[in-house]
């Protein structure tokens, strides 16, 4: 690093400069105090800067309170729609597996799991066990959508996300939780294995059931492609069985119990953070694909733990250096505040790599010696190394550089930086946003969600924001905040999970002292209808803006009239193919108003089966 070669006394004027680092993607850091200006002279005219130029953008918040700001500037320039968080209930879930091929997740485990010459035995079993179910998730995921399409009496799919055989419910999905749930004892364990032939033989009954219906009944050729795709996907399943059914059966032999137990032991323990946070186990949501299209996103770091937050850094940035490949990405901005809380020894970020992949890199931190007793004197020295801007704040702290003594002479927003080698000082043009500001714009953006609908539907005329604690919301329990008087309050919002189970306990009741002919009107199935669509991008099928739509549509529809889900898969040519699920109310709702909803997304073949369902559905009721 260059030595700090200004020496100015406090009398001495600075120029007024906004820092704005030049767009060549090879990344900045800031360090300054608590209250020397960093924030709002460096972090903010930046973010402004990145988004004006339609930059992806990726914000780290650590204090649970950046977002307000983030979202105050997106709509100064228009891009409040952009905006998505992750890490909140009403935010976005996002899968850390979501991307990984067989190459990603071996990276992954060795990320995971601690190794070290004691356990070498033990890590690398469990290493080999973790990526032999991972292998097979990845084809239990792939068959699930066109198995849950042709499975129309929900035989195998009774519950959402799993297929039932036997005394065993397979999960769906390559999660951590999903490989917690499959290891969670020796016992489930074998019974995962040991049901790999009722799994193969219950689909193939399944299909030749289904194969004389849809030639006798429906007639339809939109049922023929998922028809053909479930065989294609059940072969898939039986090869990736067969070539791993005798390593797993190594591992979860009756005589290695002891064994298999410690083996397990191995791969769930360090794993187990990870499996319990649902924000990151879902694949509601793709935050690598959102980047790529330019959207703003923002992740909540509250409640996350040191392990998810190095797992969730080498994900994601592993997963954007693939940008290399591609030709003409959008660029991308991270922004990274409070650096040596987010960053560790454990993790490097392939700054270097990120530069080819037009990611650019903001990191801001207290002072140099923070971050190197955090992420290691080694590392960091190869970090600051690959930082080409440098800026300086006020700081009694800094202790690595030349003349430090020197950063304890500069006012707040005074900076010196690396392009002129230290020697003058200047003065940030900060960005100033009132909390109000904030609030008012928070306001906007939870009211196009639905957010105060949903939880607290009973203040839904208010003008409150709620305010999101991860402790607090564990209770059952949110802050209000009123935006015209400021006023907060902890209140308990409305748990629908909760009302279902207690709902659901209510008819269970019910059903042992009524006949169940009596019972029947109570079952609202046949006012249902299943609906799903092939999309282009997950993006222009986000479920909030598909919800709004159909809301502006039929403005007397309400949200509780259909639930809307989202899946991804790939084709055989390995592109992006998107699904997107809608279960509709259909009670007291005209065909004429389902036929809006099939003209905004079904095509003429898909329009024509799903109106003669409809007519079925409404003769049945």
């Amino acid at each position: 690093m260059a030595a700090m070669g200004f020496i100015q006394t406090k009398q001495q004027k600075s120029s007024s400069a906004s820092i704005i680092v030049p767009e060549t993607f090879t990344h900045a850091i800031v360090f300054g105090q608590t209250g020397c200006g960093k924030t709002t002279g460096f972090i903010y005219p930046n973010l402004q800067n990145r988004m004006q130029l339609g930059h992806g953008i990726l914000l780290y918040d650590y204090k649970g309170k950046e977002h307000l700001s983030v979202k105050f500037l997106a709509a100064r320039l228009g891009r409040l729609d952009d905006v998505v968080e992750i890490g909140k209930p009403w935010g976005k879930s996002i899968n850390f597996l979501q991307h990984m091929g067989e190459n990603d997740i071996e990276i992954f485990f060795n990320h995971a799991l601690k190794n070290s010459p004691e356990n070498a035995f033990w890590f690398n079993s469990a290493k080999s066990l973790g990526h032999a179910i991972f292998k097979i998730l990845t084809a239990l995921e792939e068959i699930y959508e066109p198995l849950r399409i042709v499975d129309r009496e929900r035989e195998l799919i009774q519950t959402k996300g799993y297929i039932s055989i036997s005394s065993f419910r397979y999960p769906t999905t390559k999660t951590i939780k999903s490989l917690l749930e499959i290891c969670s004892t020796h016992g489930e364990f074998v019974k995962f294995m040991n049901n790999f032939e009722t799994l193969i033989e219950s689909i193939e009954e399944l299909l030749i059931k289904q194969a004389k219906y849809t030639v006798k009944k429906l007639k339809s050729k939109s049922q023929k492609p998922h028809y053909k795709r479930l065989i294609r996907k059940l072969i898939a399943l039986e090869n990736i069985i067969e070539e791993n059914n005798h390593s797993l059966r190594t591992f979860g032999g009756d005589s290695n119990e002891k064994l298999s137990q410690q083996i397990l032991a191995t791969l769930t323990g360090p794993l187990g953070m990870l499996a319990q946070n649902k924000y990151f186990n879902t694949n509601s949501y793709d935050i690598i694909e959102a980047l790529n299209s330019g959207k703003i996103v923002v992740l909540d770091m509250q409640g996350i733990s040191e392990a998810i937050m190095e797992n969730l850094n080498n994900v994601i940035m592993y997963e954007l250096t693939k940008r290399t490949k591609r030709f003409n990405n959008i660029p991308t901005s991270i922004f990274i505040d409070e650096a040596q809380k987010v960053l560790s020894k454990e993790y490097e970020l392939p700054v270097d790599i990120l530069r080819e992949a037009k990611v650019d890199i903001f990191l801001a931190s207290q002072n140099s010696a923070l971050l190197m007793e955090k992420i290691s004197e080694q590392k960091y020295n190869a970090l600051i190394g690959n930082l080409t801007q440098k800026y300086y704040f006020k700081n009694t702290k800094e202790q690595l550089v030349e003349s430090a003594q020197e950063l304890n002479t500069l006012e707040s927003f005074e900076f010196v930086t690396s392009k002129d080698d230290y020697n003058r000082r200047q003065s940030a043009l900060p960005i100033f946003i009132t909390h109000s500001q904030k609030l008012k714009t928070e306001y906007i953006y939870q009211n196009t969600l639905g957010v105060l609908e949903h939880y607290l539907p009973a203040y839904k005329n208010e003008r409150l924001v709620l305010q999101y604690f991860e402790k607090l919301y564990r209770e059952g329990k949110v802050v209000t905040i009123n935006i015209k008087n400021m006023e907060e309050k902890v209140v308990k919002y409305y748990n629908e999970k909760e009302e279902e189970d207690v709902a659901n306990k209510i008819k269970e009741l019910l059903e042992q002292i009524e006949p169940i002919e009596e019972m029947a009107s109570m079952d609202d199935t046949a006012e249902r209808l299943d609906i799903s669509f092939k999309c282009h991008t997950s993006i222009s099928y986000d479920p909030h803006q598909v919800a709004k739509i159909m809301k502006e549509k039929n403005p007397n529809w309400k949200y509780s009239d259909f639930t809307i889900e989202h899946s991804k898969d790939y084709d055989e040519d390995g592109n992006s193919v998107h699904q997107l699920y809608l279960t509709v109310n259909i009670a007291n709702k005209s065909i004429e108003e389902i036929t809006i909803l099939l003209d905004m997304y079904a095509d003429e073949e898909e329009k024509e089966y799903y109106l003669e369902e409809l007519e079925n559905i409404k003769k049945i009721a």
